[in-house]
């Protein structure tokens, strides 16, 4: 996250407890999703 908003991203939603894990050590815990964004110049 910190690599996306050094070059300009910008957090513009978070939606919690979205996607549950159905596999691997993360099974059954539930992740948030973050959705980001970074507008580009119109020349």
């Amino acid at each position: 996250m910190r690599l996306h908003l050094a070059h300009g991203f910008r957090v513009v939603g978070r939606r919690e407890k979205i996607a549950r894990m159905a596999r691997g050590p993360a099974a059954g815990q539930s992740k948030d999703t973050v959705l980001i964004e970074r507008r580009t110049r119109v020349l």
